[in-house]
């Protein structure tokens, strides 16, 4: 079986520290900052039919995703929007017809938000535990 969904998802974190070139080098300055994302992902889901009530699922979704970085020691506040992706696994069980429950993982990245022109990343992993009801 194959599901589609359309998801808008918000996203919220505090700043504190700056990565260097990805080696794990930091700043010496605390940052004090928060990080806001907004998205819009069209996603799909595929059914791995092993047998019995509890089914396993894989998906993905592209879409976009507007990024703000909010970073009051550096007196930055600038939004940026640029294309976004996310895989997906978990299982799902059903608890009456069409209704179900879920749990699972998302990993979303945006694709190079930009800070004063210069290059970022964002990367979200996410646990998800939810009830849907199919039309």
């Amino acid at each position: 079986l194959v599901r589609a969904e359309l998801e808008v998802n918000y996203r919220s974190n505090s700043l504190d520290t700056l990565s260097v070139g990805g080696f794990g080098l930091t700043t010496g300055t605390k940052l004090d900052g928060t990080v806001r994302q907004l998205s819009t992902t069209a996603n799909a889901y595929i059914d791995l039919p092993f047998g019995g009530k509890l089914i396993p699922y894989i998906g993905g979704g592209l879409g976009i995703s507007s990024i703000n970085y909010d970073i009051a020691t550096a007196n930055i506040d600038e939004w940026d929007t640029v294309f976004a992706l996310q895989a997906a696994a978990g299982v799902r069980y059903p608890i009456f017809e069409q209704a179900w429950i879920r749990a699972g993982y998302k990993i979303f990245a945006a694709a190079d938000p930009k800070i004063g022109g210069t290059e970022s990343e964002y990367i979200s992993h996410n646990f998800e535990i939810g009830y849907y009801y199919e039309f």
